[in-house]
C-alpha cells in the first residue's frame, strides 16, 4: 500500500469537493423534502412553504433551478436561501457525499499526514543519493528550514529523525581515521540493482559461482586501458586461488563428477 499515493487521493478529493462543482457526477438538482428541512432547519419556514409547488421536480442543472427560483420567489430569494437551496438540492453533491462523505472526518488530519510524508521524503532524499555522514542530520534541518513544514505532529517526527541521522552519523566515529570523512551507504537500492543486473547476466545459472568476479564490470565505463591493467595486475592463479577459498566447487560441477564416476563404474 503507497500512503503517499492515498494522501495525494485524498487531498484531491477534498479540493474537487471545495470547488462545488459536482455536474460531471450528476448535473441535476431537485427541490425535495431534504431541501425544504434545511431551510426550516435555519429558520426560513416561509421560503420552504412557497417552495412547496416545486417539490420533487427535477431540473437539468444549476441555472435551470436558478430560473425556476427567480419566478417562484421573485425578490424574496437572497444569496443565503440560494447557496442552501443549491447545496442540498444538487444530486451530484449527494451522489459524491454518499460514496465519499466519510472522507470528511479525516479532513483535519490529511493535511498532518502529508507533511509527514514530506519530512520523510526529504530525509529520504538526503542519504538516498549521497549516503550517510557526520554532517547529514544538519542537512536535513537546513532542508527542512526551506520547506512549507507548519505541523506540530511534522515538527516532532523532524526531532526524531534528525536524533536518528545524527546518531548514525556519529557512528563514523568509531572508525579509522581515514575512514571518518567517508560517507556511508545507507540504503540498499544500489547493491538490489547491481545484483538484478548480475542475474539478468547469468541467466540460466542458479547459483553464485566464479562469475560472481564479472559484478564490479557493471560499476563503470570499460576501457582498453583498464582491462590491459586489469589483467598486467593480477594472475589467474590468484583469481582461480580466490574462487577455490571464497565460493569452492559449484553444485554443477559436482554433478557432473559424481555423473561421471558413474558411468566409469
Amino acid at each position: 500500500m503507497n500512503l503517499e499515493q492515498l494522501i495525494k487521493w485524498a487531498q484531491n478529493m477534498f479540493n474537487y469537493q471545495a470547488k462545488g462543482d459536482f455536474s460531471l457526477i450528476d448535473p441535476t438538482h431537485c427541490i425535495d423534502q431534504l431541501v425544504l428541512s434545511q431551510l426550516q432547519i435555519v429558520g426560513y419556514s416561509l421560503i420552504a412553504d412557497d417552495l412547496t409547488k416545486l417539490l420533487d421536480k427535477v431540473y437539468p442543472d444549476k441555472p435551470t433551478l436558478s430560473q425556476a427560483l427567480v419566478q417562484t420567489l421573485g425578490q424574496n430569494i437572497t444569496q443565503p436561501i440560494q447557496n442552501i437551496i443549491f447545496e442540498h438540492a444538487d444530486l451530484g453533491h449527494r451522489a459524491f457525499l454518499d460514496k465519499f462523505g466519510w472522507l470528511n472526518n479525516f479532513e483535519n488530519v490529511i493535511d498532518d499526514y502529508s507533511q509527514l510524508m514530506q519530512v520523510i521524503g526529504i530525509a529520504k532524499s538526503c542519504v538516498k543519493k549521497e549516503g550517510l555522514n557526520r554532517q547529514k542530520h544538519q542537512e536535513f534541518k537546513q532542508l527542512i528550514k526551506t520547506s512549507q513544514i507548519t505541523s506540530e505532529m511534522a515538527h516532532e517526527l523532524v526531532t526524531q529523525l534528525g536524533d536518528f541521522l545524527k546518531n548514525e552519523g556519529e557512528s563514523f566515529a568509531d572508525r579509522p581515521v581515514i575512514y571518518k570523512l567517508q560517507t556511508g551507504l545507507s540504503t540498499s537500492d544500489v547493491i538490489e540493482s547491481l545484483f538484478g543486473k548480475f542475474k539478468v547476466f547469468v541467466k540460466e545459472f542458479t547459483e553464485i559461482g566464479k562469475l560472481v568476479l564479472t559484478i564490479p564490470a557493471f560499476l563503470g565505463n570499460i576501457t582498453p586501458q583498464n582491462i590491459k591493467q586489469a589483467l598486467e595486475s593480477t594472475r589467474q592463479q590468484d583469481v582461480n586461488n580466490w574462487i577455490d577459498e571464497s565460493i569452492g566447487q559449484s553444485g554443477l560441477s559436482k554433478r557432473r563428477k559424481a555423473f561421471a564416476k558413474t558411468e566409469q563404474n
